[in-house]
């Protein structure tokens, strides 16, 4: 009784803490809307949830009881099965020896079983005929044992069944994709209600949220959209909601966000806090970015969360931290992003962008919320309660109701007066007023109503925003008044029983929730997710899985660096080392880095569905954050080799990129400097690194006294001009490492040739002919080139040398992986099934022209390179694509490993490009894709029903077919689309090329193609003999699958530090050994062992030492004190009058004094070196007065100069490749220097065309070769300009154009473009490059920081002159412009003169 009573209190206490604990969450987590809600209904609604838990209660211990039946029946069994056993034991014979023999026999053969693959009969030893024990319990344990450890992850069958009503896998097989015409709702039906029954029904509740979805990069880049539009947006937010106490908004992208807060004053900061506060503005989900969800990986995903939610808590009170997701334009949906949703306590979300069809189908069993589950998930802790929208688009017509056209004349922002176009559908809005308010609010409530009957409850969701909305204050004002009007006369129509208001998205989710408990609604459980998306007919968005891939590899090669640079960076926090300005410095550096990458997720950044100079932008951005990684690493490095009491001269990653869109290039490692390998991962790394080498001789030695890895020297073999070739000065050198988790390892870089040093080269053979002295030759075999390591073993096929099959080690028979390339190319116009129009495939769209078709390999070669730790075969494949294809086997690797390197850049028709993979895994109708490199889920092919393109799915990192018997993995290390049409096959595309705009807003093709790299690891392992359960739904990796794809994603961080070369190398090293406390013999012999004879000698070390100890730490050798003689100075000033050009260094040549010395007295004699004037033309009279004309008119255009700072000013340049040093002339300090003549231009060369203004650049090209500027190509580059130049520029509505009189910039055509872009031209004498901003400051500019250098290529010359446009300032290119004013007044002054030029 005492018991009773007990539980009785203790479900008592549950019960009263469960109501207060709502309670208090109601009043915590609630917006100020629902603290306006009638306080009966929120009794009502407290009452209700009573009952449901007294309710809840009684059955959870009717549940209890029957567990504790069920238990004790349970344990009853048990022990009835353990006294059998017993029972049994004593029945058996005692024959000890015959059972150890057995036994014996037994434990031989589990020996032989290697990795799971030999004999799986494990037939129990036959029962002794006698009693006794001992062998009973022997033949227990035997019979007990499991099979060999295989790779299969164990948990499969446990957490690949989901727990749920609704699974997108099984909804496939119902949903009819006939596509038929649904009247006014395209894709749906004719949606009705009963208008009698609504009035008896729970009222119906509106909330109407207003947003603007402003995406940070698409048309225009991030930094352009903001001072266009999205400042604009916000400043009006925080002007007009203030005063609007019925209005509210929400808001997402914190990146601009937190550009418009830094800009704030604090009166503004404080409103806008108020704002957050009182729940009327609303962030949602609270990310850096709205993140595409196919192509991003987990790690970035989070990332750019935590960027955004981090700001958020740091600048903003704690009511705005997000409590909700919004997610209405990725282009498919991703159950990875909830998942991490729910971890940031979010567990709400609104999603858009879902397979048309699907959607029918949902909204067919009122379906269209749903509580979203993971897949794994039996514990509820994963959900998130979600809202589909049910129609086409975000937009304002596609969010009121079913019927678009009625929609559409409720957005106000299309009245006259608001700058924007009116609705497609021929109706325009009216203005609200009193003769009109009853209709009008009649038809919006019908369309209430009917989406309402899509839905389980009767609260409706209603988005009223679209792309960049809200950026005028007439948009502010109309669409506030008018929808107020309409509330107020809905909301007094009884008969209706509706109530409608503005609202925020928690403000709905509230609303529903309270819908749901007071109509005892359970929302339905779905799990799955939602790709290959299609927004109408057969147009599935499986381009962008692909598009742009250059990019999407950058795109992990950062987050790789990124991750590194933070694990180093608190790795020497950690050890109290690194702190003071370069701490903060290398901090600051990592939230750039981290903003680059998290503004890259963006749905138009990692998609590859920017416009060119959008993806420029981002592709720049991401290039500066490589080289802060790069900084951080190195930095962080020596710190935590200090604290090891190790040094190494400067450090830099092995690495490097001369632009953003070019591949990374190799440093190479010279004997004499230090190797430093860094283990990212959080597990002991057993593997075989590689670096480049200046040296056939050179080999590392570990640093610490261990003894010398296991090595191996291989030649680089490249691609050049269509022919494998081996480069004659670098190698590659392979070696054996084993490093702990998160940790440093220094190597040192010498010249060690032994007796065993050919053993540890490669032998090379092929059907290319490679010609390399340091490298011996050897046969092809007769028939296919096998290659194998102590795990597999793969065969090339003999003609190709392409992947043909992989054994596993212990396997009887191989697995065929018959690897080539296929392409696709782009179909024509069809008619589509509901009379809808037709487009073709761009950068979002994959609509191909049919099958695949093989690209022949033509005319191919290939190279073998094999050796003990690493063997490789290099393949030339198809020249229509530049192919090159590398395998590579290393020891102990349970993988082959696949690099293709593809150029499509001088395709000139639609193409697209794949590998494909025919294996001999029966795989049936399954393949099994990952989900943003967090989970594998299923895929059924169904090609009768879906057209191929809709097979395309996202690859962020891996996918896999399998049978009962075995399983084909592929892991990459970048994002691609991958299919497979039949049994056994992965098809992953690599690269697309399309001429034209898919219709669905960028306005153009995919044509910026770059010669892009991709990395797989392809795996075959043996499986247990079981095929997968109809009934799972997601798959796993296995183990070494997930340790191959881990390791592929994070590679091994090498730095390489420079060979000190210098006697101030050698002493900033003892400096460093100075300071650590070591004596100068200590420093002496660590210096020899590293450097050899190329170390100061003990005496030198002993003289600096000694220096160091007097407090003297000046590297440098002390001049000698003293003034030069007479004579000397003569000799000096006479030398320089013959020849004025003399640098000090000439002078020093010339006559032997130290060049220190030469400069003292030409500084005391007042001498100063200048550049010759240069003058580009003699100007006749004419010529001069004109100058003097054009620049009076000028001065004389306006009132004030205020205009001078919207020219855009233009000008080409010709870069050439050799730039040789101008000669200085040694004048007086007010002297002039001589004049020469403009310089001819004879050299290699390239066309720069440049645009800019007092913003900095907005448009530059440098024209590939031959191609020179004409009046078609300059259109082009005005359309460009027109695009680029941001409203704040615009003088009087139009773009100032200041540029010299060449005739392409005069033309009809052109002249015609610019009265069609609003441009002005503004006058301009000819032969005046003085008076052109582009000539006399930028291209001076560039011509100085050029000065002396040559480059070997374009891609070193683009690369410089990015470098020159990013080391300038915004006062560099204001200053550029405003001067312009004062060489108009000086020209005039001087009668028509050249300015200084």
């Amino acid at each position: 009784m005492a018991r009773s009573t007990r539980n009785v209190y203790l479900l008592l206490f549950i019960a009263i803490f469960i109501i207060m604990s709502l309670i208090l969450y109601s009043s915590i987590d609630s917006p100020s809307s629902m603290r306006r809600a009638d306080k009966n209904a929120e009794v009502l609604r407290l009452q209700q949830k009573m009952s449901s838990l007294e309710e809840n209660l009684r059955r959870n211990g009717e549940e209890m009881d029957r567990l504790r039946k069920e238990l004790r029946e349970s344990e009853r069994l048990r022990k009835e099965l353990e006294k059998k056993e017993i029972e049994k034991e004593n029945e058996i014979f005692d024959e000890k020896e015959e059972a150890r023999e057995e036994v014996q026999k037994h434990v031989n053969k589990a020996a032989q079983v290697e990795d799971g693959n030999g004999e799986e009969d494990k037939a129990q030893v036959p029962e002794p005929r006698g009693g006794g024990n001992k062998a009973e319990v022997v033949r227990r344990f035997l019979s007990k044992t499991t099979k060999p450890a295989r790779d299969v992850c164990p948990m499969r069958k446990e957490m690949s069944v989901p727990n749920s009503e609704i699974q997108m896998f099984d909804m496939y097989n119902l949903i009819d994709f006939a596509n038929t015409d649904g009247g006014v709702w395209k894709q749906g039906w004719e949606v009705k209600y009963d208008a009698e029954a609504v009035k008896t029904e729970p009222q119906l509740e509106v909330i109407v949220v207003p947003h603007s979805h402003c995406d940070p990069g698409w048309l225009r880049t991030f930094e352009e959209y903001f001072d266009a539009q999205t400042k604009l947006i916000l400043d009006g937010m925080a002007t007009h909601l203030p005063q609007q106490d019925q209005m509210s908004f929400i808001y997402a992208e914190v990146s601009f966000f937190e550009l418009w807060w830094r800009g704030l004053d604090e009166p503004t900061r404080e409103k806008v806090k108020g704002l957050l506060s009182s729940g009327r503005l609303e962030l949602v989900t609270g990310g850096w970015v709205m993140a595409d969800e196919a192509n991003t990986h987990y790690n970035a995903i989070i990332a750019e969360l935590m960027e955004g939610h981090e700001w958020i808590k740091n600048h903003l009170p704690k009511e705005a931290l997000p409590r909700v997701h919004w997610s209405i334009d990725p282009f498919g949906i991703s159950p990875t992003v909830p998942y991490i949703m729910s971890a940031a306590n979010i567990t709400r979300a609104a999603i858009q962008r879902v397979h048309y069809s699907v959607k029918k189908e949902l909204a067919k069993q009122r379906n269209l919320e749903f509580v979203w589950r993971q897949m794994w998930d039996s514990s509820k802790a994963t959900d998130v309660r979600t809202h589909m929208f049910p129609f086409y688009s975000y937009d304002i017509p596609h969010t009121c109701g079913p019927d678009p056209k009625v929609c559409c004349q409720f957005d106000f922002r299309r009245l006259s007066g608001g700058g924007f176009a009116g609705c497609p559908w021929g109706i325009a809005p009216q203005l609200i007023n009193e003769d009109n308010v009853a209709t009008r609010a009649a038809l919006i409530y019908d369309q209430y109503r009917k989406k309402a009957q899509l839905y389980k409850t009767n609260a409706v969701l209603i988005p009223l925003g679209d792309d960049f909305r809200y950026d005028t204050t007439f948009e502010w004002k109309q669409q506030y008044e008018n929808f107020q009007k309409l509330f107020a006369y809905m909301n007094g129509q009884k008969e209706w029983n509706v109530k409608a208001r503005f609202g925020t998205l928690s403000d709905y989710f509230s609303v529903l929730e309270k819908h749901t408990v007071e109509q005892k609604i359970d929302l339905p459980v779905l799990s799955g997710d939602f790709f290959t998306y299609a927004d109408r007919d057969d147009h599935y968005w499986s381009g962008y899985f692909t598009s742009r891939p250059f990019y999407k590899q950058l795109d992990r090669v950062l987050q790789h660096y990124l991750r590194s640079a933070e694990i180093v960076f608190s790795l020497s926090h950690m050890s109290g080392g690194d702190s003071g300005p370069a701490s903060e410095e290398s901090f600051e550096r990592l939230v750039r880095a981290r903003r680059a990458l998290a503004l890259f997720q963006h749905h138009d950044g990692v998609t590859g569905t920017g416009k060119d100079h959008v993806v420029k932008d981002y592709g720049q951005k991401m290039l500066d954050a490589l080289r802060d990684c790069e900084e951080v690493i190195t930095v962080a490095t020596e710190v935590l080799l200090q604290k090891k009491g190790s040094a190494a001269g400067q450090l830099q990653l092995d690495e490097s990129r001369s632009a953003h869109d070019a591949l990374p290039e190799r440093r190479a490692a010279e004997v004499g400097s230090s190797l430093i390998l860094f283990n990212a991962l959080s597990t002991v790394r057993h593997e075989v690194a590689c670096v480049r080498v200046a040296d056939a001789k050179a080999r590392v030695k570990r640093n610490g006294g261990e003894e010398r890895p296991r090595q191996q020297l291989n030649p680089v073999v490249k691609l050049t001009g269509g022919v494998l070739v081996a480069s004659q000065d670098e190698f590659e050198l392979c070696f054996d490492t084993s490093i702990a988790p998160l940790s440093l390892q220094t190597y040192s870089v010498v010249s060690e040739a032994s007796s065993t040093d050919d053993g540890e080269r490669a032998t090379v053979a092929g059907t290319a002919r490679v010609e390399s002295n340091d490298f011996k030759s050897a046969s092809l075999p007769s028939g296919n080139v096998v290659l194998k390591n102590d795990r597999i073993t793969a065969e090339f096929d003999a003609g190709t040398g392409m992947l043909e099959s992989v054994t596993p080690v212990g396997a009887s028979t191989a697995t065929k992986t018959h690897m080539k390339f296929v392409k696709y190319g782009a179909r024509g116009h069809k008619r589509m099934n509901n009379g809808g129009g037709d487009d073709l495939s761009g950068a979002y769209l994959f609509l191909p022209d049919g099958d695949a078709k093989d690209v022949p390999s033509g005319d191919s070669h290939y190279v073998v390179v094999q050796g003990p730790l690493v063997s490789r075969v290099y393949v030339q494949g198809p020249q229509e694509f530049r192919l090159l294809t590398t395998y590579s086997l290393d020891a102990g690797a349970p993988y082959v490993e696949i690099t293709n390197e593809i150029d499509i850049t001088e395709r000139m028709q639609n193409v697209e490009v794949a590998m494909k993979i025919e294996s001999s895994v029966d795989s049936a109708d399954s393949i099994y894709t990952d989900l943003n490199g967090m989970q594998m889920i299923r895929r059924r092919r169904q090609l009768d029903r879906l057209p191929l393109q809709a097979h395309y799915y996202p690859m962020p990192g891996a996918a896999f077919v399998e049978s009962a018997e075995e399983r084909l993995s592929l892991m990459g290390a970048q994002a691609l689309g991958v299919a497979s049409l039949k049994p056994g096959e992965l098809e992953v595309m690599l690269e697309r090329r399309l001429l034209q705009d898919d219709g669905r807003g960028l306005q153009q093709g995919v044509m910026d193609n770059l010669r892009t790299v991709s990395h797989f690891r392809l795996m075959v392992e043996r499986m247990g003999g079981e095929r997968s359960a109809e009934d799972e739904r997601m798959g796993f990796l296995s183990l070494p699958a997930t340790s191959a794809s881990r390791s592929l994603h994070y590679p091994w961080v090498k730095i390489l530090s420079e060979v000190m070369n210098t006697a101030r190398d050698y002493r900033s090293v003892l400096l460093h050994y100075f300071l650590l406390g070591r004596t100068a013999t200590e420093s002496h012999r660590k210096l020899v062992q590293t450097h050899g004879e190329n170390a100061p000698s003990l005496h030198t070390c002993f003289n600096w030492f000694t220096r160091f100890k007097r407090g003297d730490y000046n590297l440098e050798h002390q001049p000698h004190p003293g003034r030069p003689s007479s004579r000397v100075r003569g000799r000096v000033l006479r030398e320089l009058k013959a020849n004025p050009k003399s640098s000090v260094r000439d002078i020093e040549k010339t006559i032997h004094i130290p060049k220190t010395t030469v400069a003292r007295i030409l500084h005391d004699a007042g001498k100063t070196p200048k550049l010759p004037q240069v003058i580009p033309h003699d100007l006749t009279t004419a010529q001069l007065k004109k100058r003097v004309d054009v620049c009076q008119g000028l001065l004389h255009r306006r009132s004030n100069f205020n205009w001078v700072s919207h020219i855009v000013a233009m000008d080409e340049k010709w870069i050439t490749y050799d730039n040789p040093e101008r000669k200085l002339q040694w004048v007086d300090v007010d002297e002039k220097p001589q004049q020469a003549p403009k310089a001819e231009l004879h050299g290699k060369k390239e066309l720069l065309c440049f645009f800019f203004s007092v913003l900095g650049p907005i448009y530059w090209e440098i024209l590939p070769p031959g191609i020179t500027i004409k009046a078609d190509l300059f259109t082009t580059q005005l359309e460009e300009v027109a695009v680029r130049v941001p409203p704040k520029l615009l003088s009087e509505g139009k773009i100032l154009m200041l540029m010299d009189n060449a005739r392409p910039h005069h033309a009809k055509i052109t002249q015609k473009k610019m009265d069609e872009l609003e441009m002005e031209w503004l006058p301009h004498p000819p032969y005046s490059p003085d008076l052109s901003p582009c000539d006399y400051h930028c291209f001076r500019s560039l011509s100085n920081f050029c000065r002396g250098k040559k480059f070997k290529n374009r891609d070193a010359l683009v690369k410089e002159f990015e470098a020159w446009i990013n080391s300038k300032p915004q006062a560099f290119w204001k200053r550029g412009i405003e001067t312009l004013p004062d060489r108009w007044r000086q020209v005039v002054t001087t009668k028509g003169a050249y300015i200084d030029y």
